[in-house]
């Protein structure tokens, strides 16, 4: 009996370690998917500003 919940608490442990990591790991992706659209955005807007700026003192 108490090898068995040993064995369970054991199982559970890892699960809980596992998803931890896979947590972690998707957090990672969030976070550089997410620069990556935020440094997208940013060249999008210089390259904006850039040609503005080109028309209005006619660069």
């Amino acid at each position: 009996m108490a090898i068995t919940r040993a064995y369970e608490r054991e199982r559970a442990s890892r699960q809980v370690r596992r998803e931890r990591a896979r947590a972690r790991n998707r957090a990672h992706l969030r976070f550089y998917v997410t620069m990556l659209v935020m440094l997208v955005a940013v060249a999008v807007i210089a390259l904006l500003i850039w040609q503005q700026t080109e028309t209005l003192f006619g660069i």
